[in-house]
């Protein structure tokens, strides 16, 4: 990869790092809104990237380029840096999708995240592209329902539809619920490598919203996870990443509600990603829904895509905590073996 080579080269030319900063690229502390990040994700069929400063997106990529990211990241990090006006010795940081998702998509953005971070001195933090997704997709639903949302992501916050319960602030994503109560609470994420990440709030307010990412597999499988957004717990990871078959994944979802007491239920469920081809999997849901007694949550889709934006501030959350994985070792999150691999394993004699 020559041209990731010599974007590396130039940035290395570039301003020093602030006094104090390791070979590991840990730097000096700063609050989420004033981290500068750089954030790109290449699981998807959209290439996404997105240059931020706490809530504010300074530049921003989103390109439909299926099966050819590989020629158009590095230019679009280029790209990101050049209409900003940031130099890379500028940067707080670099936050990466690392799925799960396409096979070769995944490691495309590891690769260059994890490359540019050593040449550049930079923490590097991996953020989960479902939770990226999900949280994407719950703005954006949350804000159809406001009486104005705000033009971008940062600044100031989109305000939720009423049908969200309590409010709760995404500090530095712009991600608001206003209720009739008007209770407000500073978001703080506590992540395990993306798997387990909880934002908390001082409201009390019940779950509102469970946000539901799906990104199709094939073979009656989706790639996905569980998100719930409330006043009382804020943002909140309720299942791991995973390859699930979408059926059983539907049946899995009913059972959860079934346990769960009703008044404690989410008021709606939001799925989001690939909809038409999980729209099986969403119908049978409902489908089980019209039968769950104490009364079902509403079942909504969200068209979204991917957004850089999303995990720039996913990323910054892991920065000003301090966080920041090992360049060398940053790995994707494949969640299963690649076909070829499958198929070889199967093969009797050989493994």
């Amino acid at each position: 990869m020559t041209e990731l080579n010599s974007a590396a080269e130039a940035g290395a030319e570039s301003p020093p790092q602030a006094k104090g900063a390791t070979e590991t690229g840990l730097q000096r502390a700063k609050p989420s809104e004033e981290l500068l990040v750089l954030a790109l994700d290449t699981s998807t069929a959209v290439l996404a990237a997105a240059l931020t400063r706490g809530g504010e997106v300074l530049a921003s990529v989103q390109s439909p380029a299926e099966r050819n990211h590989s020629a158009h990241v590095v230019p679009a990090v280029q790209k990101l840096l050049a209409d900003a006006g940031i130099s890379p010795g500028q940067l707080d940081g670099i936050a990466a999708g690392i799925g799960p998702g396409s096979y070769t998509g995944v490691r495309i953005a590891a690769s260059v995240a994890k490359t540019l971070a050593w040449a550049w001195k930079l923490p590097i933090v991996g953020v989960s592209t479902l939770e990226a997704l999900a949280v994407g997709a719950w703005r954006e639903h949350a804000g159809q329902g406001s009486e104005a949302a705000a033009a971008s992501h940062g600044g100031a916050a989109d305000a939720a539809a009423s049908a969200v319960a309590g409010s709760m602030e995404l500090a530095g994503a712009g991600v608001q619920a206003d209720t009739d109560r008007d209770r407000r609470g500073a978001a703080q994420p506590d992540t395990d490598r993306n798997q387990r990440r909880t934002v908390q709030s001082g409201a009390d307010a019940v779950v509102a919203s469970w946000a539901v990412p799906l990104i199709d597999a094939r073979r009656g499988q989706a790639y996905t996870a569980l998100f719930a957004a409330s006043g009382r717990e804020g943002w909140q990871r309720l299942e791991t990443d995973a390859i699930r078959l979408a059926s059983d994944w539907a049946r899995r979802l009913y059972e959860r509600l079934e346990i769960t007491n009703a008044a404690e239920r989410p008021e709606r469920i939001v799925f989001t990603g690939d909809l038409e081809k999980q729209e099986g999997s969403i119908s049978l849901l409902e489908s089980l829904l019209a039968g769950l007694p104490g009364g079902a949550p509403a079942v909504a889709r969200q068209p979204h895509v991917m957004e850089g934006r999303s995990a720039a501030w996913l990323g910054s959350r892991r920065l000003a905590g301090g966080e920041a994985d090992d360049a060398h070792a940053f790995v994707p999150n494949y969640t299963q073996l690649a076909e070829a691999e499958a198929k070889l394993l199967e093969k009797p004699g050989e493994a």
